[in-house]
């Protein structure tokens, strides 16, 4: 008996219940449907919407062809705009991550996260930043530079972190 990869299953799932929420919202597609990758191909987020893709056509789970198209530019810019320019049509769908926020905030991105509906959830990842444990920096450095960063910084809302109080 061949066990299936937790990894290919939570996608077989996750497939699944994409397609059969869109059904439950009375909702099918009737043409070609894109599934737009923010980075460029073989990049992570890439990698998770092939898989997608790929569930969606094995188990046909959608009525018509699909696809996935690499958007990618501008640390996401170019896909989130792509996407923004196709006002009420559904057969567009865009991975999406902190990124979204994060270019917004800096001034690089006009789109942020009121611009565009999340309709599933497939995976959460903390990223923290981490050196060798000989390294000279440490986070009582990290946090004496934020704490002097200026008000209104991009790092100012950071000097809340602490072991205590983890991002």
């Amino acid at each position: 008996m061949r066990i299936m990869p937790a990894s290919r299953l939570f996608f077989l799932l996750w497939s699944f219940l994409l397609a059969h929420a869109a059904a439950a919202q009375g909702w099918t597609p009737q043409r070609h449907v894109e599934l737009i990758a923010p980075n460029a191909p073989g990049g992570a987020m890439d990698s998770t919407a092939r898989i997608v893709q790929r569930l969606w056509q094995e188990m046909k789970l959608l009525p018509v062809s699909s696809a996935v198209v690499n958007r990618s530019g501008g640390e996401h810019a170019l896909a989130y705009t792509y996407l923004s320019q196709r006002s009420g049509d559904p057969h567009y769908l865009s991975l999406a991550s902190p990124v979204l926020l994060g270019n917004h905030l800096a001034g690089r991105l006009a789109v942020t996260y009121t611009d565009l509906t999340p309709i599933e959830t497939i995976m959460t990842e903390a990223y923290v930043v981490v050196v060798r444990a000989d390294s000279p920096l440490s986070f009582f450095h990290m946090a004496s530079a934020v704490l002097a960063s200026p008000a209104g910084s991009p790092f100012s809302h950071l000097a809340r972190v602490s072991p205590k109080n983890p991002l």
